[in-house]
């Protein structure tokens, strides 16, 4: 079944199959290790930037905010039953997009760090974009070509979940990634706290 599962998540992200098309079983063995790789696949973007629990502990606080929001999006559309297949397609795509994402991520990361030390003792720097890091270019166009390729999966997932069209798709794919976003925010100062 993994390399099914593999397989099958290729095929979404060339938006060749759909969330239906993903493996599904009785038991919580797939699930279990989808959510497992989601979550280190995103502690190791966040890592980038945060001590490793607490990028451990923002992983499982976004992957538990898609969870969430995937399973109040199907039962609003009376779609239980496609929720364990939906979820896993969801995080076996995000995770493959996020680890590619990693890559130009660490190589512009350190003249992100630069800027914000010097921004913390020069609040002024904010205001002047001359000021601003020159970033990679190759590595900032790859970042923005993936950013927008998770967002496309995202809402082609959710499209063939619930059933709907294109628009309808990707306003739930963008509202997806908008309410986990501020789910993350919000618990980041406190995830700081107890894991910083």
């Amino acid at each position: 079944m993994p390399m099914q599962a593999f397989k099958t998540t290729l095929r979404i992200l060339l938006f060749r199959a759909g969330p239906e098309d993903f493996p599904y079983s009785e038991k919580p063995g797939l699930t279990r290790a989808c959510i497992a790789i989601a979550i280190l696949a995103n502690a190791l973007l966040f890592g980038l930037s945060t001590p490793r629990l607490l990028a451990l502990s923002a992983g499982a606080v976004t992957i538990g905010g898609v969870a969430l929001f995937t399973r109040m999006t199907l039962r609003l559309r009376k779609l239980d039953n496609r929720y364990a297949q939906t979820l896993n397609a969801l995080l076996a795509c995000g995770s493959v997009l996020i680890l590619l994402m990693r890559l130009p991520a660490a190589e512009m990361m350190p003249q992100m760090k630069a800027f914000v030390l010097q921004a913390q003792q020069n609040p002024d720097l904010a205001d002047h974009p001359e000021s601003w890091p020159a970033l990679p270019a190759g590595a900032a166009l790859l970042l923005d070509v993936l950013a927008i390729w998770f967002v496309a999966v995202t809402a082609h997932i959710f499209r063939r979940a619930t059933g709907t069209g294109f628009f309808a798709g990707g306003l739930i794919g963008l509202l997806c990634i908008f309410n986990v976003t501020l789910f993350l925010i919000f618990t980041t100062p406190l995830l700081a706290l107890l894991f910083g």
